[in-house]
């Protein structure tokens, strides 16, 4: 019903100057509004140049960089702190020990494979 498209102001080549902008709002809106008993609007609107213009727009971030927030304060459970804790050398040699396990079960596992197909057919 209304071409809300139009409304919208598109940007201008960069090459031309800013001037106003002048929109018009198309469509059948104007009949539904006279059948409602309303009151006319106007249909053509006019837009003053863009004053501030930012070299590259910016998306909205939630996170304030500027500001410095005090620490969180972390809070464990009692089990959890006398767990005993890994170093991360720790970690990464049991990270390699099953990838290595993982790679070796990958190479015998298709000749298994292929063993219980040729026992299957014969």
């Amino acid at each position: 019903m209304l071409a809300v498209h139009r409304l919208l102001p598109t940007r201008p080549p960069l090459s031309s100057p800013a001037a106003q902008q002048t929109v018009t709002i198309q469509g059948r809106w104007k009949d539904t509004r006279a059948s409602l008993h309303l009151p006319p609007l106007a249909d053509t609107f006019t837009f003053p140049p863009n004053l501030h213009k930012a070299s590259r727009p910016r998306p909205p971030s939630r996170i304030d960089l500027r500001r410095r927030d005090e620490e969180a304060e972390l809070h464990f459970t009692e089990d959890a702190l006398r767990e005993q804790s890994l170093s991360l050398e720790e970690m990464g040699n049991m990270f390699r020990a099953v990838v290595l396990a993982e790679k070796e079960n990958a190479r015998t596992a298709p000749a298994t494979r292929n063993q219980a197909r040729k026992k299957g057919k014969g």
